[in-house]
């Protein structure tokens, strides 16, 4: 498992600080609501300050490491001077501060008997504590998840952090008293258990976003613990208000229900190690997934003029059986679940039909852009590394090939249905061929390069389909470049999204006028205007025209808006770049035929 940054001694102040500042908005909530005076003041103001101290301190020592940190020392004594630099200077120093000022002073007024006025302030660590998290450190999040994260704190705050004061009550107090609190409490942690799935499904569509992320990421498989977790703790929360509440007068339910308490604030504390595991490690949707299995879920035969109506029969059938378990389930009847297993026996045969064959990096996406850059290293790596055996064209008779498992075709359409990933995975491990022999070697390169080959591949099959029938055998996304203009303006890669572009391979300007929000770029850097920043940017985009950079002079490419490439033309009398009839016709049927944004997989 993945250690999250900072190690063991930073998850355990961060477990200190928030474990404290929840069992102390807890205990604040128990006195103001809960329970009033259940408890007795001594008992009280002990549980209160302590529940502070650890909230200030596990706080502190977070800010001693990260000043540890940021003074790029191990000595201790460095990071103490660091502090005040830290608390001025940074936005978490200055959070800590808050927070830190906010629980004293939550300690202070809730052990003067003014809870509510602590919860007040409480509130307001919370919310110091919520920024600190993701959402708010990725920039341009939605209200709607900067909102779920407080949430999730306060709820998390309302259930578990009045764990010890009802199991105190449970344990000592009146038999009359400690069940109209166990029976508030449970009606608190009904409201807060769907307040945390609901926060807890917000941020994980945002920080997650994906089977595959939630699955094959160390940030996504500790969520799926802490979901464990929740689901044994809304177990044990159902028990509590459904079996072992109503019936708190008889002798062992009180013992039970103690037993459960006690249980159950395990858990949380469990779930708290999970929260701050997952602080430190990297949202789920910046980082690369290593699928664990060896197939994948696939919906491709669905369209499969043979195999359709049997994959469809299996997914009804599947369907149905779930269904079915779940009336079973339900109602506790047996003739729903003897249906539910019908028909899932019915179904598995023809299951397999649902899924193909998987590599574990088959869910990971070039990281490219289709950069001009990338394919043009990507082509100086294919001599050495694989044209020995695909052939100089890419078509798969290189002189090293095996006659009795030949090489793919590069250059033939089965190379776009399969990912990136897969490919990646091909590339860097080989391929066995059906005698177990292996059939490709692994190539000695690293991911970058591999990366770069990849974008070559993609760059030379398009090419070679356009030179043969003048159309690209996928919408094909336009390689990234920079451009700089004579009137200042400069755009890096990927900065001309939103503008209609067109590009002329040589240094005459295009005479037919473009829409006035299009740019007019020159591939080579002569000439007025708009020019391509770098010199990979012209060989790139003559590669996608199946030729060599001297035999596509002349020749115009359109970019719509969202970044597709939409047209691509040699020079001739009627073109799009000095016919405006040619290129009035040309962006007519782009605007009547758009394509999506692009998004974030390859092409």
């Amino acid at each position: 498992m993945t250690m999250p940054e900072g190690g063991w001694p930073l998850l355990a102040a961060r477990l200190t600080a928030d474990g404290g500042l929840l069992v102390l908005l807890g205990s604040l909530l128990f006195a103001a609501w809960t329970a009033p005076a259940l408890l007795p003041p001594r008992l009280a103001g002990r549980q209160l300050a302590l529940a502070g101290a650890a909230a200030c301190l596990g706080a502190l020592a977070w800010l001693v490491l990260e000043a540890r940190d940021y003074s790029e020392s191990e000595s201790a004594l460095a990071a103490l001077i660091w502090l005040p630099e830290m608390l001025r200077g940074t936005r978490f120093g200055a959070l800590i501060g808050l927070r830190i000022t906010c629980a004293l002073l939550a300690t202070l007024l809730g052990r003067a008997g003014r809870p509510r006025l602590g919860l007040l302030a409480g509130l307001a660590a919370t919310l110091a504590q919520a920024a600190q998290g993701h959402a708010v450190a990725m920039g341009g999040a939605p209200a709607w998840q900067l909102l779920a994260t407080p949430l999730h704190l306060l709820a998390a705050a309302a259930w578990f952090g009045q764990l010890p004061s009802l199991a105190w009550a449970v344990m000592h107090g009146p038999t009359r008293q400690a069940a109209q609190a166990a029976w508030r409490f449970g009606r608190i942690a009904l409201l807060s258990a769907w307040l945390l799935l609901a926060s807890a499904l917000l941020q994980s569509w945002v920080l997650i976003g994906s089977l595959p992320a939630l699955i094959g990421t160390a940030y996504g498989q500790v969520a799926l613990g802490k979901s464990a977790i929740f689901a044994l703790l809304v177990g044990l929360g159902w028990l509590n208000r459904h079996r072992l509440v109503p019936h708190f007068d008889q002798p062992t339910s009180r013992a039970r229900l103690l037993a459960s308490l006690l249980a159950q604030t395990a858990l949380a504390l469990a779930a708290l190690l999970a929260a701050g595991w997952l602080a430190g490690l990297p949202p789920a949707l910046h980082d690369a997934p290593l699928w664990p299995l060896s197939w994948r879920p696939s919906l491709d035969a669905l369209t499969d003029p043979d195999l359709g109506p049997e994959a469809v029969g299996g997914l009804l059938g599947l369907t149905a059986g779930s269904l079915l378990l779940l009336l079973a389930a339900t109602t506790r009847r047996w003739p729903p679940l003897l249906a539910a297993l019908a028909a899932l026996t019915l179904a598995a045969p023809h299951l397999d039909l649902l899924s193909e064959a998987a590599t574990p990096t088959g869910f990971q996406t070039s990281p490219t852009a289709f950069a001009t850059t990338a394919i043009m290293a990507g082509a100086a790596l294919y001599p050495s590394h694989c044209a020995s055996c695909h052939g100089a064209d890419g078509r798969g008779h290189g002189p090293a090939g095996d006659p009795d498992t030949p090489p793919a075709d590069l250059t033939a359409a089965h190379l776009w249905p399969h990912p990136d990933g897969d490919l990646f995975w091909w590339i860097t491990h080989g391929i066995a061929a059906p005698d177990g022999h292996q059939a490709m070697p692994a190539a000695a390169l690293v991911d970058e390069q591999v990366w770069a080959l990849i974008d070559y591949l993609h760059a030379n099959n398009a090419g070679q389909a356009w030179a043969e029938s003048r159309i690209w055998p996928v919408p094909l996304r336009a390689p990234a470049f920079a451009a700089a203009c004579d009137d200042g303006r400069v755009f890096p890669p990927g900065a001309l999204r939103g503008h209609l572009v067109r590009l002329r391979l040589g240094p005459v300007p295009p005479r037919a006028p473009l829409p006035t929000d299009g740019i007019d770029i020159a591939l080579t850097p002569r000439g007025p205007g708009c020019i391509a920043a770098d010199s990979q940017t012209a060989p790139a985009f003559a590669l996608l025209l199946g030729r060599a950079l001297e035999q596509a002079t002349g020749a115009t490419f359109l970019i719509d808006e969202a970044g597709w490439l939409r047209a691509a033309e040699l020079p001739g009398p009627h073109d799009i770049a000095d016919s405006p009839e040619a290129l009035a016709a040309e962006l007519r049927r782009i605007r009547s035929a758009p394509l999506a944004a692009l998004p974030g997989h390859r092409h």
